[in-house]
């Protein structure tokens, strides 16, 4: 490499390193995010945010699509946040809860039937702790009823006062607004009412919270047996000590679903009932296994082997085989049909040499007794009488006789043909 080569290069290397200082200098650096959606175990999962929530403080949690499988795990102290699509029915199911509640147990449920007052009658589970589930258009128009008298006595008052001096307007109006002071201060002691709508406002240990809840609906504890409540009217939470456990009782469990665990202080409020319990087990429904899915829980081998066989039978009974062929009709068979069929199996077992060794045994016996000839020590002479009565090539009768037996099917058909037109001859 001569000096001119090097410089060349070093002027090149020069320019590179230039431009790529100059292209560092011009970009810019970002960072571009985009949402891929949640996985599919969050997708699956709508505790999936509590648990998360329960996992931050220490707190084991489970999740189950119903509530049979959980049985087996529960544990005494634990809690069980159960979505209840419908009431607890069967009786089983209750007796197994109130056991486990009995035992120390923390059991957190919906109430979904609103009482009913002719048949006194709403949920065979929750009816017999005094929970009452009503609706409140009727206590709201009982409330503004007993509201119009008051309304109608002040405006009564303030008429009066009009027709007194202008002297005593501000005496009547210290006297207005007391009055109006001592019926709110009744009013508070009586109840603290909140508006009719989805949400409600909820005293527990000491603070208050707001959670949502369906509107128009309260909780009542009708044997004042409630250990806590939410100590306002309308009422979204109730929860009664029984034996070492405690049952609350709640209008809506879906406030902690992944949607909407977030909002207001539902997360906080989670937390406030289940911090004392040691594992939390969030199940989605209540309703019972069907066989299909109690089989596949205890004994999923046994399915999967059992579907195993059955594609497997299918395929042999319909892929491989095929339909089936009709039987074959009572008809006689010709006798060209038989010897074709027994050619044929003679054939298929790899029997075919031994049909042409025993037509050349015949053509030699055949030789032996018309002629006098044996073939195996006057080949050439036999040759030339078979040519003569077959006229046939007496190189193609050498080679018939001689020749080993094909392995093919068609040259073995022709060889089987020239012996029998041999043996015919003579």
């Amino acid at each position: 490499m001569n000096r001119r080569s090097i410089l060349l290069i070093a002027v090149c290397l020069l320019i590179l390193a230039g431009g790529g200082y100059w292209l560092s200098t011009k970009l810019e650096r970002y960072t571009h995010q985009w949402d891929s959606g949640p996985e599919l175990d969050v997708s699956f999962n709508p505790w999936h945010a509590a648990q998360t929530l329960l996992e931050t403080q220490n707190k084991e949690s489970h999740r189950s699509f119903n509530l049979h499988p959980v049985f087996e795990r529960l544990q005494p102290y634990d809690g069980l946040v159960l979505h209840n699509a419908s009431t607890v029915s069967n009786p089983a199911t209750r007796e197994r809860l109130e056991n486990w509640v009995h035992d120390g147990g923390h059991l957190i449920i919906t109430a979904l039937e609103e009482w009913d007052f002719e048949q006194e009658f709403a949920d065979p589970f929750l009816d017999d702790y005094g929970v009452r589930l009503y609706h409140l258009e009727e206590d709201d128009t009982d409330a503004e009823e007993v509201a119009i008298p008051e309304a109608l006595f002040d405006s009564e008052t303030e008429t009066e006062t009009e027709t007194e001096t202008e002297t005593e307007t501000e005496t009547e109006t210290e006297t207005e607004t007391d009055a109006q002071d001592e019926s709110e201060a009744a009013a508070a002691q009586t109840c603290a009412f909140t508006n009719y709508d989805n949400l409600f406002d909820v005293k527990w240990n000491g603070e208050w919270l707001q959670v949502e809840s369906y509107g128009f609906y309260s909780l009542d504890d009708e044997y004042g047996e409630a250990e806590h409540t939410g100590n306002t009217w309308p009422n979204a939470v109730l929860q009664y000590r029984v034996g070492a456990g405690k049952l609350t009782v709640l209008m809506d469990t879906s406030i902690w679903h992944n949607d909407r665990i977030g909002d207001y202080d539902h997360a906080y409020f989670l937390w406030q009932l289940v911090k004392a319990d040691d594992t939390i087990w969030f199940v989605s429904s209540n309703e019972s296994e069907n066989l299909l899915d109690k089989l596949w829980r205890t004994a999923p081998y046994l399915l999967i082997g059992i579907g195993s066989l059955l594609i497997l039978w299918g395929w042999r009974r319909w892929v491989r085989f095929g339909p089936l062929q009709p039987d074959p009709g009572n008809e006689h068979r010709q006798l060209l049909e038989h010897i074709e069929a027994a050619t044929r199996f003679d054939w298929n077992h790899h029997r075919a040499g031994n049909m042409v060794e025993s037509l050349r045994n015949d053509i030699k016996t055949l030789l032996m007794q018309h002629h006098n000839l044996n073939f195996d020590q006057e080949q050439a002479r036999c040759c030339e009488l078979i040519a003569h009565h077959s006229q046939l090539d007496p190189h193609q009768i050498q080679l018939a006789m001689s020749a080993p037996s094909p392995e093919r099917e068609h040259p073995w058909t022709e060889l089987i043909a020239q012996l029998q037109t041999i043996r015919n001859a003579l």
